[in-house]
């Protein structure tokens, strides 16, 4: 099954065996099945269908070192556990966190750099003319927006607007135009689709706070790098790049948790030209109770 798993369900795989490894830390269940990093879901996908199909990426490499060294603290957690050292184990489980943001953030990345590739050269139409908006500018919200970007295409533009806006910083914030938090596409998610329709869902309140704190620290490297303050500049833009992988990791979670809702099937995915990503979801929906499973056809 680990072969054959797309990049959505590589994610909503390793963050469901995230959410098991937290709840026997916090006490909800007894044991874990521990696997080595390359015989789970997602290091099996890793070392067949990703290294081979995604391997001109320097992420994809770096992903799987970062998952390895997942495995070695999601190990040390349990270890600590059956030590009754409850301490030692929560440490270890920040770890595992850190790790684990790491992960998504770089799974996002192929996924977006495989969609950009995949997308270069086709003829517009009416839908690729609003993705290409969304991909390529201009990035502040239209009232549209919300019809179409669901969570998944708000984590892959926070990604490229993100990506985009640390080429401009070689030319020292000059010539940047900074659109508010409110104002850019996931700004607009957040508040007319996000907050409105899923208050049930805490994490997306964390994420509004984290999405401002990210513009604001982008705000904060422009004005420093414009008035040559570079060591300022480099402590803000570190800030500003810990806030984009909170956000993506945020976003994933919320993508996660939004899978038993309608809200993620019904929403247009022109990100897909198939229905093959929707009934993928679904499955691992019918799935979820005895674990995310997916079969995807290559």
């Amino acid at each position: 099954m680990g072969a054959n798993l797309d990049i959505c369900m590589a994610r909503n795989v390793h963050l469901n065996w995230e959410m098991e490894l937290e709840a026997i830390v916090h006490g909800g269940k007894k044991d874990i099945k521990l696997q080595s990093y390359n015989d789970c879901e997602l290091g099996v996908w890793l070392h067949t269908t990703a290294l081979d199909t995604y391997k001109e990426h320097d992420s994809t490499r770096h992903l799987v070192d970062i998952h390895k060294h997942f495995h070695m603290s999601a190990k040390e957690v349990v270890a600590s556990l059956k030590q009754q050292d409850q301490d030692k184990a929560k440490l270890h489980l920040q770890e595992v966190r850190n790790m684990s943001r790491e992960i998504i953030s770089l799974l996002t990345d192929i996924e977006l750099r495989s969609l950009e590739r995949q997308n270069k050269g086709k003829k517009p139409t009416k839908a690729r003319n609003l993705l290409l908006r969304l991909f390529e500018g201009p990035f502040s919200a239209m009232p549209e927006d919300f019809k179409v970007l669901d969570v998944s295409h708000a984590r892959l533009v926070h990604l490229r607007w993100a990506r985009d806006l640390t080429k401009t910083f070689g030319s020292r914030g000059k010539n940047v135009c900074l659109q508010s938090a409110n104002n850019c596409a996931l700004g607009a998610w957040i508040k007319d689709v996000g907050l409105k329709i899923h208050p049930n869902i805490d994490e997306i309140e964390m994420l509004d706070s984290v999405h401002q704190s990210f513009h604001k620290k982008a705000e904060s490297t422009i004005h420093n790098l414009i008035h040559k303050r570079d060591a300022r500049a480099d402590h803000a833009y570190l800030d500003m790049l810990w806030f984009s992988r909170e956000t993506i990791y945020l976003l994933s979670l919320i993508e996660f948790k939004l899978l038993n809702s309608d809200t993620i099937f019904s929403t247009q995915n022109l990100l897909d030209s198939s229905n093959l990503f929707i009934a993928s979801m679904k499955k691992m929906h019918l799935d979820h109770h005895g674990g995310p499973s997916c079969h995807i056809a290559k």
